[in-house]
């Protein structure tokens, strides 16, 4: 149980981080991703086919082809089986890390983001929609109050002094 919270917890750790830049590019106005970025990584290395399993294990705790799926994905480390996962958002992700892996994840981040964040946002966390919000303020399809939303962000969780850490290569 805590291999499981602790993937849902690296799963919520990525969502951060591509607020955190999302949001840096969308104050900045550059679609220029950052040189040292979480965006620049390989999506497999950021979403992991562990934290693929570790949310279809909370989220399809009932459908018992999806739970023994899951905890073989946790044990071995390895994608699901995504025609097993009926929740439309885990699938999208499952088939994104299985196809896409090895792509980096500005190239995939369009079709990462919204998936992502609906399936946080189902577990309660607000990283879902934050994520969503990030994703919008990017496109210039945000309101202010979400603008607003998302920049103080910056202050409580330290997203700026994040970005900046991470673009002069030294490690938080």
């Amino acid at each position: 149980m805590q291999e499981i919270y602790h993937q849902m917890n690296k799963g919520r750790a990525v969502a951060r981080k591509l607020v955190a830049e999302l949001v840096y590019m969308g104050l900045v106005g550059t679609l220029a991703v950052p040189p040292f970025g979480v965006l620049r990584s390989p999506l497999a290395s950021v979403v992991t086919p562990e934290v693929v399993s570790a949310f279809a294990l909370k989220i399809l705790h009932d459908d018992p082809n999806a739970v023994v799926n899951s905890r073989l994905g946790l044990k071995l480390g390895g994608v699901p089986a995504c025609d097993l996962l009926k929740y439309h958002e885990l699938g999208v992700l499952c088939r994104l890390v299985r196809d896409h892996g090895d792509e980096p994840l500005y190239s995939v981040v369009d079709v990462l983001a919204p998936h992502l964040g609906v399936v946080l946002s189902n577990l309660g966390y607000r990283e879902g929609d934050l994520l969503i919000a990030a994703l919008r303020v990017l496109g210039g399809e945000a309101s202010s109050a979400e603008q607003a939303q998302l920049f103080k962000l910056y202050d409580r969780w330290g997203l700026y002094a994040h970005v900046n850490v991470r673009r002069s290569g030294r490690t938080i």
